[in-house]
């Protein structure tokens, strides 16, 4: 192997200049106390952060992991996340100092004695870095590169001992290793691969006792780690089994689209580095030669799909950090004329991906090694001068997020869905978290069943906060989409904010009552027929994806697949569609957009907006072209609070005025009814669910520029009968401008009416002003269906 001849020359360097060696540990303490967070992030809102706090108040509540709380992070997640908790703080620095040093004391076996030097420019590669996945899964690997160099070493005494420095350096980083999964859990599959390739390359070179020693301490490591931080042995395996649905539908639920050519120039470094580790390291060793290429490649694989199958700046940054990351390891270990060569490589890829995403800031990454270290000794400066101000600064970011977020009454335990953890938090609530603590994670048919499971449960949250956000513009009714159906019938609505429901359990919660009501065969990119229902509709998709389209998924993602929701009104709504969060079944009709939509639902409102619904995805083969639909519906028995948050106008006794309609006309115009504009009214009339929507203006003299006092709805039935209903009046200085009269601007209004009896109606609109009643001349024929 080429290096071993080097390795002998900078022993003699290393004497001729002692100072060397102590400059090069210098700078390994330097790099280690950059990995540490002494200036922690504060709580606050926000999808990741509230779960970077939830992780926190998981240990601080003694919410077990991997049966409570099934999240891709571990116990000792705040060493990523960085997140300050007074409970966590000492987690926080212990295993970041344990995992920096492990990183550190790896790169240090590879430099020292052949280059130690090299070592100046770590705490510039980890400055830089921008990547704390980056960072920990460097240390499994800084281990395997370390013990393929230090196999092939000349040390004096024994061929097959190594130096008890050497032996204790990689013993400690192994325990590193074991701590690992429970920052993140998955980090387990890197860390156990690269751990094995190491463990077999010391057993091939006869030292047993490190092979043997390594996985015991990492054991013991990992053990330790978990109880330590109170949690139950016996189920620190259930937190590895809770991984699989986790791991296993990231690249089909989490991918987002992103540039070719960004990928592409991030494969020419990493095919070089392969080739540099072949030609310069593995080639004349035999069969541990193929040891080691097998794990650098099988840590660039996974590398390579932990940071392109997700393709935003944050996981863009963890595959620049590992090239970089690359270029120090080969300065370290081969001919210094190809780690330079592989150094400028990597400068030019990360230049043209950073200019290739908006990202090129020269000047801000040249100076990311002093920010690095101005922040750590600021950090250091207040956690020894005023260790009171973290906890300030924390009083005062749990403020911030109360201010954001006003709770006023509430009964506890309380859940908040989909993502927005933080005010519970905030507010010092009791948590009655679901198993999967943010909806876009319950990506699987299991992860959606366990949260359904556990808000039909014994310690099932008493009041939710619901919103109906999503994350990549996915299909809101598709997250957590069990739970939806549970909160319409065994919860009640309570209050309602811009952004959120409020609903608390009902106290004798009953089963829902499902129908089913059509089951077919259905096609890829072909309309489906959504069944007609006065009650909220179910879909049941399943969508398959084909060998081919198994085999790219796992390489690395397959193009998304969307849901096209066709309107009765001709409007169609295109949102991601996720396969395993529609096995179970999601509400798709009526279209679920807002937190308004699901008022309706609430109070027992159907408008039958929806027509067909399309499942579009590419033709090139990836998925079956048959896809399997279901049908089903569910009762909401309509709710007194809901029908007042959405505005259902009660019938009222019409007042006598009403009885004598003036002669003259007032002026007004339907803008839409049902959200239909007036323009696709149809001549036969327009068809309805159980309830009719009307939005327009009325005037009762667009020349005088009078507004009208009241405006009613008069809804007329074929047999004569006559209900009314009052409108709200809204403001329109869009109206009053047209009419250049400023004084009239409040001749807005709308009405949302709730019909049982079944037929065709005949809606009109009346104004009152001064007492004088007009009526609008319009007769729009409405037909109500059950």
């Amino acid at each position: 192997m080429d290096s071993i001849p080097s390795q002998i020359q900078s022993s003699t360097t290393s004497t001729r200049a002692p100072f060397i060696v102590p400059l090069a540990i210098l700078a390994v303490v330097l790099s280690a106390l950059l990995v540490i967070p002494f200036s922690p992030a504060m709580p606050s809102s926000g999808l990741d952060a509230s779960w970077a706090y939830a992780l926190n108040e998981a240990i601080d509540r003694h919410i077990v992991f991997g049966k409570d709380l099934i999240f891709t992070f571990g116990p000792l997640g705040a060493a990523y996340t960085q997140m300050y908790h007074p409970t966590t703080d000492g987690i926080m620095l212990l295993t970041s100092t344990v995992l920096s040093a492990a990183l550190c004391v790896g790169f240090a076996v590879l430099a020292i004695p052949r280059r130690p030097l090299a070592l100046l420019l770590l705490p510039v590669v980890l400055a830089t870095a921008q990547s704390r996945d980056a960072i920990f899964v460097a240390i499994p690997f800084c281990m395997l590169m370390a013990t393929f160099a230090v196999t092939r070493r000349s040390y004096e005494g024994a061929t097959h001992v190594l130096p008890k420095t050497v032996g204790a350096a990689l013993i400690f980083i192994g325990a590193a290793c074991g701590m690992l999964p429970l920052v993140k859990g998955s980090f387990v599959a890197v860390t156990l691969f690269l751990c094995c390739c190491s463990i077999v390359l010391l057993a091939r070179t006869r030292h047993l006792k490190l092979a043997v020693a390594i996985p015991i301490v990492a054991l013991a490591s990992m053990l330790g780690c978990w109880v330590g931080v109170g949690q139950p042995l016996a189920m620190l395996p259930n937190f590895f089994i809770a991984q699989l649905p986790i791991i296993s539908g990231y690249a089909g639920a989490m991918s987002s689209e992103g540039s070719f050519w960004v990928v592409a120039i991030w494969l020419v470094p990493a095919a070089a580095a392969l080739a540099i580790v072949y030609f310069s390291l593995s080639r004349g060793e035999g069969a541990d030669g193929v040891v080691l290429w097998i794990g650098v490649l099988g840590y660039l694989f996974i590398t390579f799909k932990a940071s392109f199958v997700r393709q935003d700046d944050g996981h863009l940054y963890t595959a620049l950090a590992v090239l970089s990351l690359m270029s120090l390891i080969f300065i370290m270990s081969v001919r210094l004329r190809i780690a330079l060569l592989y150094t400028i490589l990597t400068f030019f890829s990360w230049s043209s991906i950073e200019v290739q995403t908006n990202n090129f800031h020269p000047t801000q990454t040249a100076m990311s090694t002093w920010y690095a270290v101005h922040r750590a000794a600021t950090g250091m400066k207040s956690r020894l001068m005023s260790p009171e101000r973290l906890r300030t600064d924390f009083d005062s970011a749990k403020s911030s997020i109360r201010a954001a977020f006003p709770i006023r009454e509430v009964e506890e335990p309380v859940d908040i869905y989909p993502t927005e953890l933080a005010p519970i938090f905030a507010y010092d609530l009791k948590w009655a978290g679901r198993p999967v603590p943010q909806s876009y994670s319950a990506y699987t048919p299991s992860l959606d069943l366990k949260d359904a499971e556990h808000l039909k449960g014994a310690n099932a949250p008493r009041t939710v906060f619901y919103s109906a956000t999503s994350i990549d513009l996915r299909l809101p009714s598709l997250e957590d989409s069990s739970s939806l159906p549970i909160l319409l019938t065994q919860y009640r609505v309570v209050g309602k904010s811009e952004t959120a429901l409020q609903f608390v359990r009902s106290p004798h919660p009953k089963a829902i009552d499902f129908r089913k009501l059509d089951e077919r065969e259905a096609e890829l990119n072909k309309d489906i027929n959504v069944p007609p229902s006065q009650d909220p509709v179910l879909a049941k998709i399943v969508v398959r994806q084909t060998i081919l389209g198994k085999l790219i998924s796992a390489a690395f993602k397959l193009p998304s697949l969307y849901i096209e929701t066709k309107f009765e009104d001709g409007r169609v709504q295109r949102n991601r569609f996720i396969p395993g969060m529609a096995e179970n079944g999601f509400i798709v009709a009526p279209y679920v957009g807002s937190v308004d939509s699901v008022v309706d639902m609430a109070a027992g409102i159907s408008t039958m907006e929806v027509k067909q619904i399309r499942i579009v995805g590419s033709e090139r083969g990836y998925w079956r072209k048959n896809i399997h639909v279901e049908f089903s519906s569910f009762p909401v028995n309509p709710q007194d609070t809901a029908m007042s948050l959405a505005g259902v106008a009660p019938e009222s006794p019409s007042p006598a005025a009403l009885h004598g309609v003036s002669s003259s006309l007032a002026q007004c115009y339907l803008e839409s009814v049902n959200g239909v504009s007036k323009a696709k009214f149809s001549a036969e009339g327009i068809e309805t669910g159980n309830a009719v929507s009307v939005v327009g203006w009325a005037s009762p003299s667009t020349e005088k520029g009078i507004a009208p006092d009241e405006i009613w709805m008069a809804l007329a039935s074929e047999n004569g009968a006559t209900k009314f209903y009052k409108a709200r009046i809204k403001e329109r200085s869009d109206v009053a401008a047209a009419f250049h009269h400023a004084e009239m601007a409040n001749v807005g209004f709308n009405v949302k009416v709730r019909e049982m009896t079944t037929g065709p109606m005949s809606m009109s609109i009346l104004t009152v002003r001064d007492g004088v009643v007009q009526d609008c001349g319009i007769r729009q024929r409405v037909v109500f269906a059950q």
